[in-house]
């Protein structure tokens, strides 16, 4: 079947769902395996990084670089380790949860 345009309701699929352009979920961007992504500080402001050395050979430091602006080094790869059924049945989805930090910088 193919479907054109949106639907309303409900659309189940069994299967695969292959898209050749972006997935929204409830207006915003649903990620998938290798998008890349950085990562903000919302209480603190700054951005998450790996710097190029390692503290042992086995470990390394991550760190917020806090003046605020995206790095090349801040950078993170989205990688799927498990499907969603396999997921477990008891994590919150990211709309059932709430914050009270404010946004960064305030």
């Amino acid at each position: 079947m193919q479907v054109n345009g949106s639907v309303t309701g409900s659309l189940k699929v069994t299967g695969s769902l292959n898209a050749d352009g972006d997935v929204t979920r409830g207006g915003k961007g649903v990620l998938a395996h290798n998008d890349t992504i950085s990562m903000s500080n919302t209480r603190y402001g700054g951005y998450l990084y790996a710097p190029a050395y390692d503290y042992d050979g086995d470990r390394g430091y991550i760190f917020r670089w806090k003046p605020g602006n995206p790095i090349n080094n801040g950078y993170w790869k989205v990688e799927r380790n498990s499907t969603t059924s396999q997921a477990p049945q008891d994590l919150p989805a990211a709309e059932d949860t709430t914050t009270t930090e404010p946004p960064a910088g305030k």
